[in-house]
């Protein structure tokens, strides 16, 4: 019995000794867990109108002496910090542009390796960049106020006609910004300025002061255009923005011009009869086809004639010229006829007649504009004398005289070569002689030739014409000098 007793207690101690000593064992030390930053959203949409926003995160399993550092390489985010835990605030300036923009916004905890982005987007703005008051639209100028959306970024304000917005291809902004700095680079230079100063004395921030832009044509559409500009580098900021105003317009003028128009072979015959004796009108024409060339296809004929007319006397009266000198030059009063015999035969052509306002000489009235065809020229029996006397060596007198005291002809002098060059019939000279511009007499006419070329064939000719169309055969008279 004593040797179970103490048989069972001996194990008891065996045991008890070996539990003490796994106990007195040395531990494995448990492996650290990985640092890492989580965001609580990496796409952050923000309002357009800007202002202070944040990033939030959580670091898990931080590493001491590690930190947070964030950085964006787009400006309208600026003031980034992380010097509160667990977010980046920054500042996000106000988006002018009609257009969403994003931006990425780097961040890294410097106890991790990899880099993590987080997506800023901006909406655009619904308000117009810049808003217009029109002050007054005068026949030379319009003023008005400009009102900026931004109101820090300086800005400049000016005008072109629409039409030459158009003719020199400037729709696109980076065309009309190139090509306005040009402009300015040479106002400067006539100014007596530096480019640069000059620049920043057309330049305004916030809203303006009344803006004046002179030197314009009347009733007349322009482009008035305005843009931010950095001058560090001279570069467009944004979009440039554009609104078609008008410039004034004298005040009407009433009167009723009662006209007529007659049309014989190439020629046409108008008359005007106005109720009012004291108004001072103009008139001219073009031919359909020409105005469709220069100005395009389906274009308002009676805007550019009044336009154009418009112009002229602006550019006249800004070269010296008196008004009184340019209605007198240009303008009728009271009843006239005139026989237009320069025309093409059976071509179409525009006619036009507005009254002008007698102070600024501007169009004053609405347009009367008719489109009259000519007919086939009427064929005459016109003959040609040619007389040539005193030949020398180098010179010769021409005389040419019409059988009609009246008659309408072209007439020049060639060298042998250059007339056989024209053709062998008349109409092949008719259509060659086309491109030499000929120029038109009536009844007789006579030249003294200087400048010929010894012992060599002349041909003087000549032939009728109605309108600028040829209407008999050509009359020759050839001479040899000495």
């Amino acid at each position: 019995m004593m040797k179970r007793v103490f048989f069972t207690a001996a194990m008891l101690y065996g045991l008890l000794v070996a539990a003490c000593t796994d106990a007195n064992k040395e531990q494995p030390t448990p492996e650290p867990l990985d640092p890492a930053i989580v965001f609580e959203n990496t796409y952050l949409t923000v309002p357009q109108e800007g202002g202070e926003f944040a990033i939030f995160y959580t670091l898990e399993n931080p590493v001491e002496g590690n930190v947070v550092i964030a950085n964006c390489s787009d400006t309208w985010i600026q003031n980034m910090t992380t010097m509160q835990a667990g977010k980046v605030v920054f500042n996000v300036l106000q988006n002018y542009d009609n257009q969403i923009r994003q931006a990425k916004i780097r961040v890294r905890y410097t106890a991790i390796a990899q880099e993590y982005e987080i997506v800023v987007e901006q909406a655009a703005s619904t308000l117009p960049k810049f808003v217009y008051e029109i002050e007054e639209q005068n026949l030379t100028s319009i003023s008005l106020r400009v009102l900026p959306l931004d109101k820090t970024t300086p800005y400049i304000t000016r005008a072109y006609t629409v039409d030459h917005i158009h003719a020199f291809g400037l729709e696109s902004d980076p065309a009309l910004f190139d090509y306005d700095l040009e402009a300015i680079a040479y106002e400067a230079v006539a100014n007596g300025q530096s480019f640069y100063n000059y620049l920043r004395n057309l330049s305004h921030s916030g809203d303006s002061e009344t803006i004046e832009l002179k030197g314009l044509y009347p009733a007349m559409d322009y482009v008035v255009y305005t843009y931010h500009i950095d001058f560090s580098d001279q570069s467009l900021v944004g979009e440039i923005y554009r609104e078609v105003i008008r410039s004034g317009e004298p005040d009407p003028i009433e009167v009723d011009l009662n006209i007529t128009y007659q049309v014989e072979g190439a020629s046409v015959i108008q008359t005007i009869d106005p109720d009012r004796s004291d108004v001072l009108y103009y008139t001219d024409y073009m031919a359909v086809q020409d105005f469709e060339r220069y100005y395009g296809y389906g274009v308002e004929m009676a805007d550019k004639f009044v336009e154009k007319w418009n112009f002229n006397v602006a550019t006249l009266l800004s070269r010296g010229y008196t008004l009184n000198s340019i209605l007198e030059q240009f303008c009728k009063k009271g009843a006239s006829e005139t026989r237009y015999n320069e025309l093409h035969a059976t071509t179409e052509y525009a006619f036009y007649v507005f009254a002008v306002d007698s102070k600024t000489g501007f169009a004053a009235s609405d347009i009367d504009l008719q489109r009259i065809s000519t007919d086939e020229a009427m064929t005459s029996e016109m003959t040609i004398e040619i007389d040539v006397r005193n030949i020398t060596s180098t010179s010769a007198d021409i005389f040419w005289t019409c059988s009609d005291p009246e008659g309408k002809f072209a007439r020049s002098v060639f060298t042998e070569t250059e007339y056989n060059a024209l053709g062998d019939t008349d109409q092949e000279r008719f259509l060659a002689l086309l491109s030499y511009g000929m120029m038109y007499f009536y009844g007789s006419t006579d030249i003294n030739m200087s400048s010929l070329y010894p012992g060599t064939t002349y041909v003087a000719f000549g032939y009728g014409v109605d309108g600028e169309t040829p209407n008999t055969r050509i009359f020759t008279q050839s001479f040899t000098t000495l």
